[in-house]
């Protein structure tokens, strides 16, 4: 999710629209045995910020923020995990505005165990 649609520039407050996004996803997901991993990723321009230290601490912000809200969705804590990597994993050369733009977002994981895809896959045969 690019963070210009969840988060204003250097903010980590969640934009109405990425709410509403949010609130599907959590519907879609309440009854699957599942874990959500929320990681936060910034580009490398550095931040000049009093809030954040580094890129580091704003990507923790922003992970937590939406981990924070998955709660109030009525998420368990114990499915999510909240993850920071800064500028650390580009998914472009930091060399360009799009490839900036790119690497500012926030990835969701919906990861299950084999053992319950199975489960699921058999439910849904009968």
């Amino acid at each position: 999710i690019p963070s210009a649609i969840a988060f204003e520039s250097g903010e980590y407050g969640l934009s109405k629209s990425i709410k509403e996004f949010f609130s599907k996803i959590a519907y879609l997901i309440k009854d699957l045995p599942y874990t959500l991993t929320v990681e936060g990723h910034t580009d490398n321009v550095p931040i000049f910020s009093e809030k954040y230290e580094s890129n580091w601490e704003l990507s923790s912000a922003r992970s937590l923020e939406v981990v924070h809200y998955f709660t109030e969705l009525g998420i368990p804590g114990n499915r999510l995990i909240a993850s920071a990597y800064g500028e650390t994993r580009p998914l472009e050369p930091n060399d360009t505005i799009e490839g900036k733009q790119r690497n500012r977002r926030v990835e969701l994981l919906i990861t299950l165990e084999p053992e319950d895809v199975k489960n699921l896959m058999s439910t849904d045969e009968r």
